[in-house]
């Protein structure tokens, strides 16, 4: 894995802002295929705002997002088609359509999608139900099932069209900590045996030591990346107490709790 000869989404000079408050400013970086990027960083620092330019929600104000090679931002309207079928997202309510089971919420970007006879689609949905351990409820609702549970059927949706990047807003949510590990060891077996990479979007330190490969670290003062590196190296090395503080912040309530 060479991020420099085969990097999967290239991020230049992004710029974001909203009227006249700039939120992100000369954020750049590469994430290679195969890798578990980790966007982190106290409330405030822009990381949902990175995350909704870098799927194509919103446009930044300057900049470029290259997925593949391809801007998605200035994509024309069957070219940013395609590059969207690329990419699968997961957001963090899960947002899976209360009304539909879990395999009809799987078949809707298919059908939508893609040609394949209706005996494809429904292997395909079953696959994906496989892949995150759902295929027993694949006919129950959202409501049906566990918090945790949903976040798997809402991975499983976002894999559905095989995309080359998954994004993960917030995975661990709202979970407790035994069902947020499993969805961590969830999400490092599907890297391992599928090459998905992913880019998550979260400030939970247990899950970042687990699955990240490298994080990228915003500030809310300079607006822009202040670090990155593995969650070790930047723990242990870190020059800037910024960085040590968010790493170290519970060592820092372990110990004011012992006192």
């Amino acid at each position: 894995m060479n991020g420099k000869e085969d990097p999967i989404l290239i991020v230049r000079n992004l710029k974001s802002a909203y009227g006249n408050q700039v939120i992100l400013q000369n954020v750049s970086f590469e994430v290679s295929r195969g890798e578990i990027l980790v966007i982190l960083g106290t409330s405030g620092c822009g990381k949902s705002t990175l995350l909704r330019h870098l799927i194509g929600l919103d446009a930044p104000v300057a900049g470029e997002v290259l997925i593949e090679r391809k801007n998605i931002i200035h994509a024309t309207d069957p070219e940013r088609t395609a590059l969207l079928r690329r990419i699968g997202v997961m957001y963090q309510s899960g947002a899976l359509f209360g009304s539909m089971t879990l395999n009809e919420n799987i078949l809707l970007p298919v059908e939508e999608f893609t040609h394949l006879p209706p005996e494809a689609r429904q292997l395909l949905a079953w696959l994906k139900l496989t892949a995150v351990g759902l295929e027993k409820y694949a006919d129950h609702l959202p409501s049906e099932i566990s918090g945790g549970m949903q976040k798997r059927a809402a991975l499983a949706r976002a894999m559905a069209l095989d995309p080359v990047i998954l994004f993960l807003d917030e995975p661990s949510a709202g979970l407790d900590p035994v069902t947020s590990a499993d969805l961590d060891e969830l999400i490092l077996r599907l890297n391992q045996s599928l090459g998905i990479t992913f880019v998550v979007v979260t400030h939970e330190l247990s899950s970042i030591y687990a699955i990240a490969t490298r994080v990228i670290m915003l500030d809310s003062s300079e607006k822009t990346i202040i670090a990155q590196g593995s969650p070790i190296e930047l723990r242990d090395s870190s020059s800037d107490s910024r960085v040590r503080n968010f790493f170290m912040r519970n060592s820092k309530k372990r110990s004011e709790k012992s006192e």
